[in-house]
């Protein structure tokens, strides 16, 4: 059952300024709000017009959304809700031929496979590491990318990554955002999206904004 909106929130879902913010509290009413919004986008366009991006920080954040938007009359193939990564990895699956990368390319999903390809790759190199330190290197090497900054040890594990054609999660926004820069990939998306959507915004690390930000491309 639709909830009832107050005055803030039916402006959030009624104005038309090009971009705007929501700042809302848990349990406040949010994922109703982008619901009606998104219902209300499409419900303004032409079936001619482009779908709407939906992009969330959560896997559990996605899919309210797309639950609540079951409950609307939104036509559900119009709207992409999807985590971050999820669409990144969409993205890589689709165009990472031009990174280098096949269609399903290798995903390390487990940190023991992150350990062993950096262990590996080091001790190839000469260089020898205690393999019970690699996971605390790793987590180190993770927080650096998602702050897009350099660390010990970033330019060999990337390297290892590349070298076995290989990606992890963070490398899925990695590879995505320089596909995004090329200026034909940018044009298909927004062609493709005429709004684009994103939930637990205040969440977002440098390397997801970044990536959002090659998609929205510069300020009009």
């Amino acid at each position: 059952m639709a909830r009832t909106l107050d005055k803030e929130q039916r402006e959030a879902v009624e104005t038309d300024r090009l971009a705007i913010v929501v700042v809302a509290g848990a349990g406040s009413g949010k994922t109703e709000v982008v619901a009606r919004r998104i219902e209300r986008l499409l419900a303004d366009s032409s079936p001619n017009d482009r779908r709407v991006l939906a992009l969330s920080y959560t896997t559990k954040a996605a899919d309210e959304l797309e639950e609540r938007l079951s409950e609307t009359s939104v036509d559900l193939d119009l709207v992409d809700a999807q985590t971050i990564h999820s669409f990144a990895h969409e993205l890589v699956r689709q165009h990472g031929s031009w990174e280098g990368f096949s269609p399903e390319p290798e995903i390390l999903a487990r940190d023991e496979d992150r350990v062993e390809l950096l262990t590996a790759w080091l001790a190839d190199a000469g260089t020898h590491i205690d393999p019970d330190e690699v996971p605390g290197v790793l987590r180190e090497l993770d927080v650096a990318r998602a702050r897009l900054r350099t660390a010990y040890l970033l330019d060999d594990y990337l390297t290892a990554l590349a070298a076995r054609k290989a990606l992890d999660y963070p490398a899925m926004l990695e590879v995505a955002t320089r596909l995004v820069a090329r200026d034909w990939l940018r044009n298909q998306l927004v062609e493709t999206y005429g709004h684009v959507i994103v939930d637990e915004a205040q969440n977002l690390t440098p390397a997801q904004y970044g990536l959002i930000s090659a998609i929205l491309g510069p300020c009009p």
